[in-house]
């Protein structure tokens, strides 16, 4: 229940732009959280609390890529719909 009223009262983030991997890597604290899935990085620092799974969990991809770990075990999540309001950028692979 608690992802489901935290889901209910969340306001949408402001998209802050293009980000390295370096740029998220230090978004990696349970006050400041930042990962990346499938190229969208999103602020989960609000999701650890409720996430099922628990922070330790979360915590061991604050400021990386997750996406093949979340894949392989939300399969049947859309995490787009989730954590639509989360969205804070994308990753870029290269430096302009």
């Amino acid at each position: 229940m608690r992802l489901v009223k935290w889901a209910s009262e969340r306001k949408r983030r402001d998209f802050l732009g293009a980000f390295t991997m370096d740029r998220i890597a230090m978004h990696n604290k349970s006050d400041d959280c930042w990962m990346v899935m499938e190229g969208i990085v999103y602020d989960v620092t609000e999701f650890i609390a409720v996430h099922p799974g628990g922070a330790r969990t979360m915590m061991k991809y604050a400021g990386k890529d997750c996406t093949q770990a979340f894949n392989k075990a939300h399969a049947y999540v859309n995490i787009r719909e989730l954590l639509e309001n989360d969205i804070v950028g994308v990753l870029v692979t290269h430096n302009n």
